[in-house]
């Protein structure tokens, strides 16, 4: 694939398939000390990387990824997309589906000082991990932000099949977080004394025991959200979303007009007791992506 090490640019309308790193990181992309680039309107697809990150592996790097979809790619030792290893990316308008880590994080796994990944209007469906976190694992991470993220259809055959959140805080608004399968907790985990804020939110359809695991250290606080049997906080409910339904691969998620989680959110997102009133159309913020 490509190696990008002290490096800045752009790099737009790319394709990145079907290369192998063999014995090591970043089957597409391998980049290091690298925090100034950007790349747009791109495909990575059908990598394979020996041990993290199947499309692309990050060390100590704070790439911007707009519009990029990683797609069927794989990792040997986990995150069979992206791996974010001390290292701080902004991933927005991506698509992240079918990819498999032969450990955790079927899509995305970040971990260690200074990963705190930024993730904003994407998709992350149809990803396998053997391990634990099919869409998402954050483990020992210095934290992550989610805005308007789709999790869907991920599978981990460890636990938890939509994020699995361990000794780090993951700060969660407008997610939607449905069909996710794993052998205990469909949606969220929260372990090794790591804490979820999730707000504005839909946890809707999982299989196994239960929407959410913890260990008994791990906190979830729940606000604005239609939680499937339901959750205590502040503005939860527990009613069917009426997703749309168009096509799985499209619109499937989005909301029928006479959805009960239209308008029912909350404008003051991050708690400071102050309306952002400019992140949302009609009476109040919508529930879920």
């Amino acid at each position: 694939g490509i190696m990008l090490a002290n490096t800045s640019g752009t790099f737009d309308n790319m394709t990145i398939t079907n290369n192998t790193a063999v014995g090591s990181h970043g089957g597409g992309i391998w980049t290091n000390h690298s925090d100034d680039w950007v790349m747009t309107n791109s495909i990575i697809s059908g990598n394979s990387a020996g041990w993290f990150g199947g499309a692309i592996c990050m060390l100590t790097s704070a790439p911007t990824m707009i519009n990029v979809a990683m797609i069927n790619n794989t990792a040997g030792w986990g995150a069979g997309a992206a791996c974010a290893m001390w290292s701080s990316p902004a991933l927005k308008q991506c698509l992240i589906s079918g990819n498999t880590g032969d450990g955790g994080g079927g899509g995305i796994q970040a971990f260690g000082e200074g990963a705190f990944p930024i993730i904003e209007d994407c998709k992350i469906s149809g990803n396998t991990a053997t391990g634990n976190g099919g869409g998402i694992l954050l483990d020992g991470a210095d934290g992550a932000k989610l805005t308007r993220v789709v999790i869907v259809n991920n599978h981990a055959n460890g636990i938890i099949g939509g994020i699995d959140v361990t000794g780090t805080n993951a700060a969660m608004t407008n997610v939607t977080l449905s069909a996710n399968t794993s052998g205990q907790g469909g949606a969220i985990g929260v372990f090794g004394g790591g804490h979820v804020e999730l707000t504005n939110s839909i946890v809707w359809n999982h299989d196994g025991p239960g929407n959410f695991a913890t260990d008994g250290t791990g906190t979830i606080n729940i606000t604005y959200s239609d939680i499937e049997g339901g959750f205590d906080g502040i503005g939860n409910i527990d009613e069917d979303p009426l997703f749309a339904g168009i096509h799985p691969q499209n619109d499937f998620y989005s909301l029928q007009e006479n959805s009960p989680c239209i308008d029912v959110g909350t404008a003051d997102t991050d708690g400071n007791g102050v309306d952002d009133i400019t992140s949302y159309y009609g009476i109040a913020p919508d529930m879920g992506a």
